[in-house]
């Protein structure tokens, strides 16, 4: 069959099909939307319908290979997934039980009284593998669930449950859920759906354990369960769980396991759950507990596990010896505030891992009417599993017995033969062939796609693309070349927490040119592992697994990718780019901080997509080119064109250059979180501004000791002093300093340096005597060596300079900021006065780090920072691994001067 993009996919992505009653024929939801009605393709819609339902796991097709195989559920523990009434009833007619079920009825050739026997043989050697024990739905989980499901994106292939919904033929049925599965085994389904269906049909919405909790319970709310526990409920509020034995309860009665909604409120209660557990083995068995907050488990006279305490959800695990027979049970719980969750867990001998309460009784003999459990029969058991091998569904479902697992005997006829409507095509099946209840359209599209089966036609390109997107129902929420996309009537079920931002808030975004957009670290990412990097989005990216979406990687940067906007050239150093980038995104540039967020800084407006992680989603080609015109990327984006018509808003930053502004824009974003804080993000800030005189700022500062000074002056250029050190330890241009953190309760933490081009200066004894060039630095604390602060002095224009003193020698340290054309530069007036004979060989130490020589008496630090010094012949050495800039200090008349230039 030749593969070709199909023209009719665009009119037909957009029709919705309504249906009053459920059909039972299978149901894809790609196949409904796009191949369905007389106008569609027949061999498309055929060549699908193969594809999925697995036919050649059962028929021989030459050359045939499946596209994204479907493989059925793996069976191995369905025992621990599913009730096994339901098993029953599945078995006899899967269609009835689920309304468009890939599954076919295998058995429906067969005479009633030979299905009954064959179901119950299956049923037997299915539940061999585990039971199922049912737990009462939690009433405060119910409606959490509730909303989980119509926010994370569950609405996108099921369809919404609320009252009067239109179901959609383009939805997946759910079926007879609360038939089928408990509470605990719908929840670990949830939680990760491949464990059990590998094929990623089914992706993970990345629930955490209380959503998947939340949701189960939504989906059994009507479950009815028998009472197995008595509770006392007690009001309180409590750091550690108290003896509730000792204190008069507020409320009493029985529940269905531990149920936290019989608290009837949701904050400052405690529970008492009291019953019997019933053990038939003696061994080893282990314990988990975990509770937000506290709770304990105690058997008999011991306590068992221990998560005592106030603390979001904690898991803890014990093993114990037990004996069989019928042990008094308590668990007490108690919960504070905000979470609160609580769940237990057993397995030992004969007990595989299951919620504890499964084998609790509310009196220590069990009750007269209690169901019996299942127990499968070894008659049945054997000849089950000779059914599960004879009759096919080993075909399809992974299953091992005794640790080995089954192969397949069972091969019908060539599919080729299936041209005419007879066997799994028919539409009364006889003797072994399956039942699909195929409608006829679905019928003429295998027989129209069989007749032209050509093993060497693959989808290539879009086609593959198309296909990988239709295959895993992307889009139900994504749109490609106007193909695909939100329906209409699901709309509704796409929600945002910011309304203002209209559809680009909540309908998932456009995969046109996504390959072009993403980088290929991200697309592997979010495929792998799903993202949530809209956070205004209620609807998940779900995780399919890459391993399932595989060809993506490598066909959407093929079809989609461009080379269309180089980096820009710069003559400046990239330390001053990353500053001009900064600039521009915050409040007195472009001010992206109003509606982006920065880290963990939230945005004054609206909360779009994080700055910080930009460069690590986008290729830079891409955001050259969107940045220039947002709309031609995406249409009806609130994202406003920075640069109109191509043109520098902002004609004082890198010359008005547009493209050199947006290459200093993304700069700056690569350092992600290492990214400086651009200034007025969250409008958290309050900036101290120098106008006219210096600001002088004592108080805790990043990276100095409690005895900081910090001074900006109006010519753009900071310092930070450290009294403790006597010494300058920090110079930074632009911005001096936020004091928000210092404005608030009694001013937590230490405030960093606000602008740009930090660089840091040694700590450690500004001055010492050396012998030789050969000794090493003196490393005892100033004060330690002598050097005492005298405080600092104020000249007319209000700047600073520091004295201390220290061996009789007293020491002036006056730094002078020069305004530049853009950047101003600092000199710094070093003024020695001794009491006495000063001595010889002292030294003052200007710098450290990676230290190069670059003219005479002039050194670059790190590549920054250039020194020039005057007043000594200043002396660039090697010692311990680093390098140090020495200034001796040369004397007359008991006073030396030293002037350093710092020009960065």
């Amino acid at each position: 069959m030749p593969f070709r993009v199909l023209c009719v996919a665009v009119t037909f992505c957009l029709i919705c099909c309504a249906v009053d009653t459920v059909s039972a024929e299978p149901r894809i939801p790609a196949n409904e939307r796009f191949f369905t009605g007389p106008d569609s393709d027949a061999q498309m819609r055929g060549w699908r319908l193969v594809n999925e339902i697995g036919c050649a796991r059962c028929h021989e097709l030459a050359g045939f290979t499946p596209i994204h195989e479907r493989k059925a559920p793996l069976l191995e523990r369905v025992g621990e997934r599913v009730e096994v009434e339901w098993l029953r009833n599945y078995l006899a007619d899967p269609h009835k039980s689920k309304p468009g079920a890939l599954m076919p009825n295998v058995l429906a050739g067969l005479s009633e009284a030979d299905r009954v026997q064959a179901v119950e043989a299956l049923v037997h050697f299915l539940a061999t593998t585990g039971s199922v024990h049912q737990t009462a739905p939690n009433r405060a989980s119910v409606q959490n669930g509730e909303k989980v499901y119509h926010q994370v994106g569950c609405v996108a292939c099921h369809g919404s449950r609320k009252r009067d919904a239109v179901e959609l033929a383009t939805s997946v049925p759910l079926g007879d859920l609360h038939g089928k599965y408990s509470i605990h085994s719908l929840s670990e389904f949830l939680k990760n759906p491949h464990q059990s269906r590998p094929s990623g049909r089914m992706p993970s919405l990345n629930l955490n354990d209380q959503e998947a909790r939340d949701l189960a319970n939504y989906f059994l709310q009507d479950v009815k369960v028998p009472s197995n526990l008595a509770y006392k409920v007690y009001e309180g509020g409590w750091s550690d769980l108290p003896d509730f034995g000792q204190m008069k309860s507020k409320t009493e009665g029985e529940s269905s396991g531990f149920d936290l909604g019989v608290a009837g409120r949701a904050n400052n209660f405690g529970i008492r759950f009291e019953g019997f557990l019933h053990l038939e083995a003696d061994g080893e068995y282990k314990f988990t507990l975990g509770s937000d907050d506290g709770s304990w488990l105690i058997i008999g006279d011991r306590k068992i596990v221990d998560v005592n305490g106030t603390h979001p959800h904690q898991v803890k695990e014990a093993r114990r010896r037990m004996r069989s027979g019928v042990h008094p049970l308590i668990l007490d719980y108690f919960q504070g505030g905000g979470e609160w969750t609580l769940e237990a867990y057993i397995e030992g001998p004969g007990v595989p891992r299951q919620p504890l309460e499964n084998l609790v009784t509310i009196t220590r003999e069990k009750p007269q009417d209690a169901p019996e459990a299942f127990q499968p029969k070894p008659a049945l058991v054997e000849k089950g599993k000779s059914l599960f091998v004879s009759i096919g569904c080993v075909n399809c479902h992974e299953m091992k017995s005794n640790g080995e697992t089954l192969a397949a005997v069972v091969k019908g006829k060539p599919l080729t033969a299936a041209i005419e409507p007879s066997g799994c095509l028919s539409s009364d099946p006889a003797g072994k062939a399956p039942y699909f209840g195929f409608t006829p359209e679905q019928i003429t599209g295998i027989r129209e796609f069989l007749k032209v089966y050509n093993p060497q036609d693959k989808p290539d390109g879009e086609q593959a693309v198309f296909h990988t997107l239709a295959t895993f129902n992307c889009y139900a929420c994504h749109d490609r070349n106007q193909i695909g996309g939100v329906e209409r009537e699901r709309e509704a079920g796409f929600v945002g927490t910011t309304p203002e931002m209209g559809d680009e808030g909540r309908i998932p975004p456009s995969l046109t040119g996504t390959g072009d957009k993403l980088n290929d670290n991200w697309l592997r990412h979010i495929l792998n592992h799903g993202a949530s990097d809209r956070p205004y989005m209620l609807t998940r990216m779900p995780k399919f697994g890459v391993e399932h979406v595989e060809p993506l990687l490598t066909l959407l940067p093929e079809l989609d990718r461009k080379t269309e906007a180089p980096r820009a050239e710069f003559d400046q150093p990239e330390y001053r780019l990353k500053a001009e980038g900064r600039l521009l995104v915050g409040d007195r540039g472009l001010s992206c901080i109003k509606c982006h967020p920065f880290g963990s800084h939230k945005s004054t407006g609206i909360q779009a997509i994080n700055l910080q992680a930009m460069t690590n989603r986008l290729r830079e080609d891409w955001y050259n080119r969107y940045m220039l015109n947002p709309q031609l990327y995406r249409s009806g984006t609130r994202m406003p064109a920075a640069w109109p018509n191509g043109r520098a808003i902002f004609t004082d930053v890198l010359d008005g250059h547009t493209q050199q502004q947006i290459s200093a824009v993304w700069l700056y974003l690569s350092d992600g979180p290492n990214a400086a804080v651009p200034i007025g993000v969250g409008g958290e800030m309050i900036v101290l501004e120098p106008a006219d005189r210096p600001i002088i700022y004592r108080n805790f500062l990043e990276g100095l000791s409690p005895r900081g000074i910090g001074v900006g002056y109006p010519e753009g250029v900071n310092l930070a002093y450290d009294a403790e050190q006597m010494g300058m330890r920090q110079i930074w241009h632009g911005a001096f300093i936020d004091a928000g953190k210092h404005w608030v309760g009694r001013g937590p933490g230490a405030q960093s340096a606000l602008g740009d081009h930090l660089v840091r200066l040694p700590e450690g004894q500004p001055f010492a005597r050396l012998g030789s060039l050969d000794v090493a630095w003196p490393a005892a604390a100033p004060r330690s060596s002598g050097y005492r602060f005298l405080g600092y002095r104020l000249d007319e224009a209000g700047r600073p300079a520091f004295r201390y003193e220290f061996s009789g020698i007293e020491v002036e340290d006056a730094p002078l900021p020069v305004k530049g054309a853009r950047y101003g530069t600092l000199t710094r007036r070093v003024t020695l006065t001794a009491k006495n004979d000063p001595g010889d060989n002292l030294y003052f130490r200007a710098a450290t780090g990676q230290l190069e020589a670059k003219g005479e008496n002039e050194f670059t630090l790190d590549g920054i920072l250039t020194l020039k010094v005057t007043g000594g012949v200043a002396t660039l050495r090697k010692i311990g691994g680093t390098s140090e800039l020495l200034v001796p200090v040369t004397w007359a008349n008991n006073r030396a001067e030293l002037t350093i230039e710092y020009n960065w």
